[in-house]
């Protein structure tokens, strides 16, 4: 009713408050131990890839593909750089970066910050406060995510209380990285597919349709963040089969997803989903299979300690 649902606003301001004042203080610390070295690529990388995309709106491949940014930057995804070079953009301190920051791998925070290598006190503050609004958006998302599955405000409060008070939530939600706003999305999309089922099981499928288009929407930013979040699809294709299979055995009719609607909500989740982790990312284009698979390839030169040196030293 309306209560319960004023309940839930109510709830979730509050949780958007406290975790902008809990992470906020934090964002202007640069000392040694909570300086990351990535944090200077994040800034740079993301500013020179929001202007090239939305700003000159120049998908030339060779921009996209030149090394200045070594092998991070065209196979790392975009979509958490867009969102870090928007932060820059707003606050004026957009289009200053054409090329990775220096930076000695070989060295630690200390001696780098002697060689002047660590990114602007003003720049970081706002590329980190891209991402810890994405943490305060990550609480919220997980909030209603858990709410859906166990349709409990109080269970929903609990886990996002737990996640946004984690040591690993805090730290990253208050650094340049991109590791929150992938959960962000990939949140978003577990969400959606949850009220993608519900609507077809209750069959409503014109609004099925649309949180199954949502779905591949934040799928696509989910998986155009950071590659880690592939593991997404793969959950929300078992949990709908599950889902699926196990209403064929219902006895009441009401209850059994159809199986034509099923499908179309499954093609839209695919077909929107891959769209737009294609459009978002000109690094793709034209020939978007084998240019995922050099992006896949980046996965075995980071966990290969010694290729991953000599293209540092390089």
């Amino acid at each position: 009713g309306k209560g319960s649902r004023k309940l839930v606003v109510s709830v979730l301001f509050l949780l958007a408050v406290a975790t902008q004042a809990l992470y906020v203080p934090l964002l202007w610390d640069t000392g040694d131990k909570e300086y990351i070295n990535d944090e200077g690529f994040w800034i740079a990388s993301g500013d020179y890839y929001f202007q090239l995309f939305f700003v000159d709106r120049d998908p030339t491949i060779e921009l996209w593909n030149s090394d200045q940014f070594l092998e991070w930057g065209p196979r790392t995804g975009p979509v958490g750089k867009y969102l870090v070079g928007l932060w820059l953009h707003v606050a004026g301190l957009g289009d200053r970066h054409h090329s990775a920051p220096p930076w000695d791998f070989l060295q630690g925070v200390a001696e780098n910050r002697l060689q002047g290598n660590l990114a602007p006190a003003n720049e970081l503050a706002a590329a980190r406060h891209a991402v810890s609004c994405s943490g305060s958006m990550a609480v919220i998302v997980l909030f209603l995510l858990v709410r859906a599955l166990f349709c409990s405000w109080l269970v929903a409060l609990v886990a996002a209380v737990f996640f946004g008070l984690a040591p690993l939530t805090i730290r990253y939600s208050t650094h340049v990285m991109v590791d929150i706003p992938m959960l962000l999305f990939s949140f978003m999309a577990l969400w959606c597919f949850l009220k993608s089922l519900a609507s077809l099981t209750r069959k409503l499928y014109g609004q099925g349709i649309f949180w199954s288009v949502a779905t591949g929407v934040a799928l696509g930013l989910a998986v155009g963040t950071k590659l880690n979040s592939l593991l997404v699809p793969g959950i929300i294709a078992s949990w709908g089969l599950g889902k699926f299979f196990s209403s064929r055995f219902e006895e009441c009719r009401d209850h059994q997803l159809s199986p034509f609607a099923y499908l179309v909500a499954g093609a839209a989740i695919l077909a929107v989903g891959v769209v737009t982790f294609v459009l978002l990312n000109p690094f793709l284009y034209p020939t978007p299979v084998r240019n995922f698979k050099y992006m896949l390839e980046l996965g075995t030169i980071v966990l290969d300690t010694k290729i991953l040196f000599s293209k540092i030293c390089d």
